[in-house]
């Protein structure tokens, strides 16, 4: 008989899906991973030159996230933005490698510069911001440290206006009015995944109240995807989960690591 009981985390809180991670759900691992890997993916290969690497790295992340789930008051979004960032540092300091992009020699100033004689459209446009900008931008996107952490003055207005200078305009649309929801709090980390669940939650809760915040956070998420550009692909993803599935515990029954490859196969 075909099962229609598995659980859907689909609209699951952050909070909800900790507790089916720390619970050994394996659907509660692929809607996590549909979640985060855009950022995942773009932070593996700004710092990461091949795709093996970038793919090793997907696995080791999601691997340590499936082994050991981060406490409660935890960005899962994050969370998974540091670990790249780290276990990716980590193994360029070890072969004194440079980064596949040159913009992250600002955070990896220890480290050969990348010898790249053309800019893809995302560093020309990292290169055109200001210095605070281009700073708070890169600790946030790729080092996935909340402009609250930065040490930096209004952090926060300096990731607002990167990421509103590489929307650039959406055509047809007004101008987004960033005033407009300037008592909103943080709502570029939100944005990027940098707030715990209760956070993110009321200011999501804000924002659909608010139709004037509309157009400003269209604009902060054009800015986003302008940095990560495209996911990886679908075959990529599946080969990342069920590499992690398979190497934990036997706990996992095969019906549930099949809904999971469904799950993550029938996402979009």
């Amino acid at each position: 008989m075909l099962r229609t009981d598995l659980p859907d985390h689909r609209r699951a809180t952050e909070g909800e899906l900790l507790t089916g991670l720390r619970g050994r759900d394996p659907l509660a691992l692929a809607e996590t991973f549909h979640r985060t890997i855009p950022a995942a993916h773009a932070i593996a290969r700004r710092v990461l030159s091949s795709s093996a690497e970038v793919e090793a790295l997907l696995r080791e992340v999601y691997g340590e996230l499936w082994a050991s789930p981060p406490d409660d008051d935890t960005a899962l979004e994050g969370w998974v933005r540091s670990r790249c960032f780290e276990i990716a540092g980590a193994e360029l300091r070890e072969r004194n490698a440079p980064p596949a992009s040159p913009s992250l020699t600002a955070l990896l100033p220890e480290l050969p510069r990348p010898d790249v004689r053309y800019l893809d459209a995302a560093e020309r446009a990292l290169t055109e911001l200001g210095d605070g900008q281009r700073r708070a931008l890169l600790l946030a996107h790729d080092k996935g440290v909340a402009t609250e952490e930065q040490n930096a003055a209004d952090a926060h207005g300096a990731l607002t206006d990167a990421l509103l200078a590489l929307a650039g305009p959406e055509p047809g649309a007004e101008p987004p009015q960033p005033q407009a929801c300037e008592d909103v709090p943080l709502l570029a980390d939100w944005v990027l995944g940098l707030l715990p669940g209760q956070r993110a939650a009321s200011i999501a809760a804000e924002i659909a109240a608010r139709p004037e915040c509309a157009g400003v956070t269209r604009a902060l998420r054009r800015g986003r995807r302008r940095l990560e550009g495209l996911p990886p692909t679908p075959d990529m993803g599946q080969r990342v989960l069920v590499t992690v599935l398979a190497a934990a515990p036997a706990t996992v029954s095969a019906t549930a690591a099949a809904g999971a490859g469904a799950a993550l196969g029938g996402q979009g």
